[in-house]
C-alpha cells in the first residue's frame, strides 16, 4: 500500500510541474507581436527563460486590456513586457528586468519642444490603456491635455496631421510605428530629452492574487539568471540597438 501511494505522489507531482502555463501578451512591436518574425523580442527572453527551467507555455496574443483583466483575476499565468508603477506593484508582482529602454520624444519636424516649458498647454498623445505613470508630473506641472485613442498608429496618424503635438514613447516602439506608416518619407522627428525619465524598464508579470505567484516569479528570475550566464540572452538582445523592422529577429 505505502508503494501505491509513493507511486501515485510521485506521478501527481510529475503532472503537476509538467502542467503548461497560460502566458498572454497584446501587440509591442519590436518587442511583442502575433505575426513578426519569432513574434518578438520579448517573446523570444521569455521562451528561452521558460525553455531553461524545462517549463512548457501555451502563448497567447490579446488586446492589452484584456490581457491585464486575466492576469488581474489569474485566469492566465503571467504577461510581459510590462513596466512596474505604484498601483501595478499593489496588484502584480514584476520580475528582474527582462529590458531596459530609453523614452524619446515624438513631434512633427520644426516642433522638438526642448524644455519643459515650451510644453505648456499642448497635446500629448497616449494609446488607451497605456502607462502614463512616467509623465504624470510633467502633464500635470505643465497643464498639458491628454489625447488617448485605441491603438499607438491612430496617435501617430494624428501627430503627422497635426491634431496633437507630441508623443513620449518607448524608442524602438516608435521609430517601429514611425517606419511602418511613413517610411523614409516620415514629417516626424525623433529625440531623447532631458526632462524624460531615465532607468526605464520592461518586467514579466504575475498576479498577487495567483497562488503561484510568487514561485513562478522566482521560478523566471533563475531562469533569467541563467540565459544571461551562458549567453543566451546577449544573442537575443544584441539586434535591439539596430531593430526597427525587425526582421533581424528571423535569423536567430
Amino acid at each position: 500500500m505505502k508503494i501505491v501511494i509513493v507511486l501515485l505522489l510521485s506521478a501527481f507531482c510529475f503532472a503537476t510541474q509538467a502542467e503548461s502555463l497560460r502566458i498572454a501578451t497584446g501587440e509591442y512591436v519590436p518587442y511583442t507581436g502575433e505575426n513578426i518574425p519569432n513574434q518578438g523580442i520579448s517573446s523570444m527572453v521569455v521562451r528561452a527563460v521558460f525553455k531553461e527551467l524545462k517549463q512548457d507555455i501555451h502563448l497567447e496574443f490579446m488586446p492589452w486590456k484584456r490581457v491585464m483583466m486575466l492576469v488581474e483575476n489569474g485566469t492566465v499565468d503571467g504577461s510581459y513586457p510590462w513596466s512596474a508603477n505604484s498601483e501595478r506593484l499593489k496588484n502584480y508582482y514584476f520580475s528582474t528586468p527582462i529590458h531596459q529602454y530609453r523614452i524619446f520624444s515624438f513631434t512633427k519636424k520644426g516642433n522638438e519642444f526642448n524644455t519643459a516649458k515650451s510644453l505648456t498647454g499642448k497635446t500629448i498623445c497616449i494609446p488607451d490603456g497605456w502607462d502614463k505613470s512616467p509623465f504624470n508630473s510633467l502633464i500635470e506641472k505643465s497643464k498639458m491635455k491628454v489625447f488617448s485613442p485605441g491603438t499607438v498608429e491612430s496617435c501617430f496618424g494624428m501627430l503627422a496631421l497635426g491634431r496633437v503635438d507630441i508623443i513620449f514613447i518607448n524608442e524602438l516602439v516608435g521609430k517601429y510605428v514611425v517606419d511602418k506608416l511613413f517610411g523614409k518619407k516620415s514629417p516626424l522627428v525623433a529625440s531623447e530629452k532631458d526632462y524624460l525619465r531615465e532607468g526605464n524598464e520592461l518586467h514579466f508579470m504575475v498576479s498577487r492574487k495567483s497562488p503561484n505567484g510568487k514561485k513562478i516569479i522566482s521560478d523566471f528570475n533563475r531562469g533569467l539568471e541563467r540565459i544571461k550566464a551562458n549567453g543566451v540572452y546577449d544573442a537575443i538582445v544584441s539586434v535591439i540597438s539596430t531593430c526597427v523592422t525587425c526582421n533581424q529577429l528571423g535569423s536567430l
